[in-house]
């Protein structure tokens, strides 16, 4: 070991910063409204103050082009299409949500050290939301493309279900499967009432209060026996020491041939840390949920590729 060594260290460890850098960068010119200004071709000279140089505005656009965030175009700089969309907030999808939920990941690593976390409801709400989608034409034609591939799932849908949504969160996948299914009565659930009133906001703002049912409740706990015929399961939410609870429930809750769903959820190293700060394994594949599933009971219909990835259909069965 040599200088020359830390100094190479130290050197990786500065390379670290420079991605939280730029988003200390788009949070700001977010807040001094500089965004706004470039969904529309700007010139640089448009940012130039007396407390802006023309080279520290330079600085900025270089990080944000280096970025993606901005590109040159004739007259200027403006958004890239993927960042004036999630400017715009598309389909629920927006910059605010995601810069919520990226300062709340940050403050969480922060106390690796500590005890296991246990979200607040308004953490847990801005999770929700940046997890969640509005239920929009566009969502639909993205989950007509999702229950297409689900034929059997998208059968019992049609004559009506009814559909327990099990970590609803904020509602999006609920509420669009309701827009597309006219008949479909559906219930969904979620253990935190911030989450749970976003979502009842939601419904209601939709008229859609009389065939989707919302609850605050403990999924493990839910007193239902033989009352849906489909059943989909955010399972990436729950932590593990409920995973066997929950799926016994969902046995009992289920119709005995009715159908649950599963998504897979991949996740990188970071993911995996922070998810165990919650008690949560991440990044169960459909082979280990389809296993795991099976443990419980249910048998495998099908596993299918889809726009959302990968989801696992299984099949409840008598006891």
């Amino acid at each position: 070991m040599t200088v020359m060594d830390a100094l190479t260290a130290r050197a990786t460890v500065r390379e670290w910063t420079k991605g939280a850098q730029t988003l200390a960068i788009l949070e700001a010119v977010h807040r001094m409204g500089w965004l706004e200004q470039l969904r529309e071709p700007t010139p640089a000279t448009e940012f130039t103050t007396a407390q802006w140089s023309g080279n520290r505005v330079s600085g900025v656009l270089d990080v944000l082009k280096q970025a993606g965030v901005v590109t040159e175009v004739p007259g200027g700089y403006q958004l890239a299409p993927p960042f004036a969309a999630l400017l715009t907030g598309a389909s629920g999808v927006s910059l605010e949500t995601v810069l919520d939920a990226v300062s709340l990941d940050l403050a969480a690593l922060e106390k690796l050290d500590q005890e296991e976390l246990e979200l607040t409801g308004d953490a847990a709400l801005i999770v929700a939301r940046d997890a969640g989608v509005e239920a929009d034409p566009v969502t639909q034609m993205l989950y007509r493309s999702v229950y297409d591939a689900m034929p059997e799932v998208s059968a019992v849908l049609e004559s009506g279900g009814p559909m327990l949504d099990l970590g609803t969160g904020v509602g999006g996948a609920l509420l669009t499967t309701a827009q597309l299914y006219p008949q479909l009565q559906l219930v969904g659930v979620d253990i935190v009432p911030e989450v749970i009133a976003e979502a009842e906001r939601r419904r209601d703002q939709l008229g859609l209060s009389e065939r989707v049912q919302l609850r605050c409740a403990d999924a493990q706990t839910l007193p239902d026996q033989g009352t849906f015929r489909a059943a989909y399961w955010a399972q990436c939410f729950f932590p593990d020491a409920s995973r066997t609870a929950t799926l016994a429930m969902l046995r009992r809750a289920l119709t005995t041939d009715g159908l649950l769903v599963l998504q897979e959820q991949l996740s990188g190293p970071t993911d995996t840390v922070q998810q165990g700060q919650r008690g949560i394994s991440a990044g169960h594949t459909a082979e280990a949920l389809t296993a795991e599933a099976e443990m419980a009971g249910f048998v495998l219909v099908r596993q299918v590729a889809t726009n959302l990835g990968n989801l696992t259909v299984m099949r409840n069965q008598p006891e």
